[in-house]
């Protein structure tokens, strides 16, 4: 859904563990060269076509860390939504 935005080159979106909902979205988005978006317009692109609660909370704009398959490294996108101390979110 975010890659229909204008501008995305690429998405990740990760589940952040939340002690009280379990799991919070978070969504790292990677632009075209000489592309601006603000995270207020993808929040709201996602807004008009997703559920409340699929709609990322918190948001990176970064290109995408890949390995050599071009493939998104998913462990080093979860760990860009850790806390200061490297916890994920609610974590104890």
């Amino acid at each position: 859904m975010l890659l229909s935005y204008p501008g995305v080159a690429g998405a990740a979106v990760v589940g952040i563990a939340d002690d009280r909902l379990g799991e919070r979205v978070a969504a790292a988005v990677e632009v075209v060269a000489g592309a601006t978006i603000s995270t207020d317009a993808l929040r709201d692109h996602c807004a008009e076509q997703l559920a409340r609660y699929k709609v990322p909370e918190r948001w990176r704009i970064e290109a995408l860390p890949r390995n050599a398959m071009g493939k998104v490294i998913r462990p080093v996108v979860e760990k860009w939504f850790g806390d200061e101390t490297g916890k994920p979110w609610g974590a104890s």
